[in-house]
């Protein structure tokens, strides 16, 4: 059975301000020690890049690891990003699939195919 490779994905916590980028993500970029956030309101789409530290707006991302994903916070990103996709909620979690690109060590996530989580109740 061939190995396949996990899906890429993000999570956006449009209630905590919170973009996760999910372990899958992180491995297909080489496991970077640092990226950059790039967003174009014309596609409504995020990227995400490898980078080696030597831009001015890369992001270190060993202070933001939890388990084996990172989590920024940024409540200007957050509601730009929402801003972007009028059948986002604010009080609400989305997961993004990524599309590797063509140029290696970039994926990207188009917010019109965000799918909403569903929220936990207890039974």
């Amino acid at each position: 059975m061939p190995d396949t490779p996990a899906q890429t994905s993000i999570t956006l916590d449009f209630k905590h301000d919170t973009l996760r980028i999910h372990k899958a993500t992180l491995d297909y970029l080489g496991n970077p020690g640092h990226i950059l956030l790039f967003g174009n309101p014309d596609k409504i789409a995020l990227f995400v890049l490898r980078d080696d530290g030597s831009d001015c707006d890369s992001i270190d991302v060993a202070p933001y690891m939890r388990g084996k994903s990172v989590e920024l916070r940024s409540s200007l990103y957050m509601q730009r990003w929402l801003s972007w996709n009028d059948a986002l909620k604010g009080d609400r979690t989305y997961r993004i699939y990524g599309k590797k690109s063509e140029i290696q060590d970039v994926v990207q996530f188009n917010l019109a195919e965000a799918v909403e989580l569903a929220k936990w109740v207890p039974v």
